[in-house]
């Protein structure tokens, strides 16, 4: 119990340093800027033909790997400087250990990775008001846009692919979504962690830049590719490509990344543990 309290009392200081951090408004805005762009043209196709969309069309924003790109390099940039030290988180070593501040460092990257994925979702729902239905449904707009040329002929860069409309419901395609960034955020978090304590800060950022950078070209690349493409995983058209498809199922996409987290987890927890951090010798509270 008294670990915890510590845990959630570093993970509550680390995200009031991110407030504090001029640096996370300027993603927000980026990020605003970059969804006003991508979903201007719907919002004029709803307006004109007064239609209402229902709160699912997020989903399909990750069908281009563009998207992903931008979206995951917002996350790169908010963890860059993971393990977050700096003097003040001294004097928390100091009083909690490193093993629970380390846990407190990696619990804040798993919150502050749901509720970046939850502004982005909002933000992408603000761009639909008042066009908007709150109906569990794919509805009329999704539809269209699936089974017609209506989009491409309003310059819609919205791609809706019908294998997602008849293999998924909405629910279950947003929660796909959601699920699959917010395990990448984590795991690109915990790249940039692991990378940064035991090699350069450059090494940290160009290997994120391999995970947000794979779902380029990946229909070129050998099957083995698709086993570490995480970043691909965001589509939910990605289980559906081709009848010969032979990249990870479902469940394996979940696995690879269960996996992969919890490799870089213990990785990062043994470097806290057996590396010296600036200035700091751990000390013990009774």
């Amino acid at each position: 119990m008294k670990h915890r309290h510590r845990i959630l009392r570093i993970t509550r200081y680390q995200l009031v340093q991110l407030i504090r951090n001029p640096r996370l408004y300027m993603i927000v805005i980026c990020n605003f800027i970059f969804l006003s762009t991508l979903m201007s043209s719907l919002r004029a196709f709803l307006e004109m033909h007064q239609l209402k969309a229902t709160p699912f069309l997020f989903s399909f924003l990750f069908i281009h790997p563009s998207v992903i790109f931008c979206f995951l390099a917002g996350v790169a940039l908010l963890f860059s400087n993971a393990p977050f030290f700096n003097r003040s988180q001294m004097y928390l070593t100091i009083r909690t250990g490193k093993i629970v501040w380390a846990v407190g460092q990696i619990c804040y990257i798993i919150l502050g990775s749901v509720l970046y994925f939850l502004m982005l979702y909002l933000m992408s729902l603000i761009f639909l008001f008042p066009h908007i239905s709150f109906r569990n449904e794919w509805g009329n707009v999704c539809n269209t846009l699936a089974r017609t040329d209506a989009g491409l002929n309003s310059g819609i860069p919205l791609q809706v692919p019908v294998d997602i409309l008849n293999q998924f419901k909405p629910l279950e395609a947003l929660g796909w979504t959601c699920m699959m960034g917010i395990l990448n955020a984590v795991l690109i978090g915990l790249v940039l962690f692991f990378c940064n304590l035991f090699l350069k800060r450059e090494v940290g950022i160009a290997a994120a830049m391999l995970v947000i950078l794979a779902p380029y070209r990946l229909s070129f690349m050998p099957t083995p590719i698709h086993y570490l493409a995480t970043a691909a995983w965001l589509d939910p058209s990605y289980l559906f490509y081709s009848p010969t498809y032979r990249g990870p199922d479902a469940i394996q996409q979940i696995l690879i990344l269960g996996v992969l987290i919890t490799i870089l987890f213990l990785g990062c927890i043994y470097g806290i543990l057996h590396k010296d951090l600036p200035e700091v010798e751990e000390l013990t509270i009774p």
